[in-house]
């Protein structure tokens, strides 16, 4: 097996390492173990895996070196192992390939992976001792098949939040991590009764540590989960009163000041405010829900407030039509409200239902509440259930959403698609209409 050639002197690189490119990780990989390193692999320590061989066939001897060369733009921290010809495995961790010139491997910490045991070359062969020739040869006994290597279990578990209040960042901790590393839900939430696939590197074992923060600020810490041997973890954090649980959008559907947004989003909370710049809230009193139709209807009193206009009940959906989602969705995330363009794949629901319609399109992250727009600025509908990949979003219908506020003495405004202005901009929606809503507990 070829050797890795050493593309410049040690001198060189190391003086180039200490000039202005201390942005560079190129580091050389020494090699003072008795056997040749035969497979290299690295990966940031943001990284989940190990990716590709970098020696692609090739080989370090003993005594050699070989250069790697780590994508830019992606980190100086990396972690390393190498594979020697014997079969043994040695790995380096969190290795600062901005600050050194060489990573020296000399077999200390190199072992076997598990269930791939193999003799000791270094131990020569005994002789075989002559048969006696007075005692029959015994016939051989059949070799018992080898085993294959058994790959190491995975660390693969759903986390269920069973708790009141929003997960808004997970964190995963190995036994040989010094830090909890990225933000595994990474812009997602975990909403309450929601489900999150929790799947780790199967090279970094079974036991990790868990750490859980909630919206408004609480924190839980699992120490030492066998998540190898836990298919389901649960989490039920308590709320404090007056600690914001989640948060979601609604909008103005009366000049009276009622507003609309799903009932799921809503029905654990105590009270609901609408979120103000600089922390202020304006609390809103609670007219009406629906849990079929999943709406729940509030109002501010004593305000006299704009208006969200709908679409005329006799133009329907049509199959295909693009429609705008507004709304604060991963408000944690953004900040600020976001506007994204679906388009209409159902004029119903799962099981026909008549007061849903489906889109897909642009990825929208918990749009609970979010006022569904059509091409001419008119609301045709509120969004209820986010899309996830394969599945498509679901939307209430206009007219659902009609029945709903007439039950409760709200009449909806109506205009004609002819009549219609354009799509406003982002900032027309920002304020007054859309409102960025807080669950408090």
């Amino acid at each position: 097996m070829p050797s890795v050639a050493v593309l410049w002197p040690p001198a060189v690189h190391a003086q180039q390492r200490g000039g202005a490119d201390r942005n560079n990780p190129d580091v050389f990989i020494v090699n003072r173990y008795s056997a040749a390193i035969t497979r290299l692999y690295a990966s940031p320590v943001s990284d989940d895996n190990w990716g590709r061989d970098r020696l692609s066939g090739t080989s370090i001897a003993a005594g050699q070196r070989g250069e790697l060369r780590p994508e830019r733009g992606r980190g100086c921290i990396w972690d390393i192992k190498v594979i020697y010809q014997n079969g043994r495995e040695e790995e380096k961790r969190r290795q600062g390939l901005c600050e050194v010139s060489e990573v020296v491997f000399d077999g200390a910490n190199a072992i076997f992976p598990q269930g791939n045991q193999a003799t000791n070359p270094t131990q020569p062969t005994q002789p075989v001792q002559p048969t006696q020739p007075t005692q029959p040869t015994q016939p051989a006994q059949p070799t018992q098949p080898t085993q294959p290597a058994q790959p190491p279990r995975a660390a693969d578990t759903m986390i269920i939040n069973q708790g009141p209040a929003v997960i808004v960042q997970l964190f995963a901790q190995g036994q040989n991590a010094t830090d909890w590393g990225r933000d595994r839900l990474s812009t997602s939430t975990l909403r309450a009764t929601g489900r999150f696939h929790l799947r780790l590197a199967s090279d970094q074992g079974c036991i990790w540590n868990l750490r859980f923060v909630f919206a408004g600020g609480g924190v839980e810490t699992r120490q030492a989960q066998n998540l190898c041997e836990l298919p389901e973890l649960t989490v039920a954090a308590r709320a404090q009163p007056g600690q914001v649980i989640s948060s979601g959008t609604g909008f103005y559907v009366s000049r009276f000041g009622h507003v609309l947004t799903t009932f799921h989003s809503v029905r654990n909370c105590s009270a609901v405010s609408i979120a103000r710049p600089g922390g202020q809230r304006v609390t809103m009193v609670r007219v009406a829900d629906d849990a079929e139709f999943d709406l729940a209807l509030y109002q501010v009193p004593d305000l006299v407030s704009p208006v969200a206009p709908f679409r005329l009940g006799s133009a329907g959906l049509r199959l295909g039509e693009t429609v705008v989602i507004v709304g604060y969705p991963a408000r944690r995330v953004l900040g600020a409200v976001a506007v994204v363009s679906s388009t209409v794949t159902a004029t119903s629901g799962s099981g026909s239902d008549q007061n849903r319609f489906q889109f897909q399109g642009g990825a929208v992250e918990e749009p609970w509440g979010a006022p569904i727009y059509d091409g001419n600025g008119l609301v045709v509908g509120i969004a209820n259930d986010p899309q996830f990949i394969g599945r498509p979003g679901t939307g209430i219908q206009r007219d659902a959403i009609a029945r709903f506020l007439r039950r409760n003495n709200v009449e909806i405004t109506e205009v004609a698609q002819g009549e219609a202005r354009r799509l406003p901009t982002t900032q027309d929606y920002a304020f007054p209409v859309v409102l960025p809503l807080d669950c408090v507990q």
